[in-house]
């Protein structure tokens, strides 16, 4: 959407025993993670909603 008018950067992340850990090395282009699921995982959101959220991205990446 914003074109040429950005560049995206990201740093990627693990889930550890004590939450997110992330490395903290910037990397050029869109993260191909979706740590925000994996935050909801985290702190114990019912399965149900992370199958059906990793379902809809996986849905929508073949479109």
């Amino acid at each position: 959407m914003v074109g040429d008018l950005y560049e995206c950067h990201y740093f990627t992340e693990n889930v550890g025993e004590h939450g997110l850990e992330f490395d903290y090395q910037i990397r050029k282009g869109v993260s191909s993670t979706r740590n925000a699921i994996k935050v909801l995982e985290f702190i114990g959101y019912p399965q149900e909603i992370i199958y059906r959220t990793n379902e809809r991205i996986i849905k929508q990446s073949t479109l």
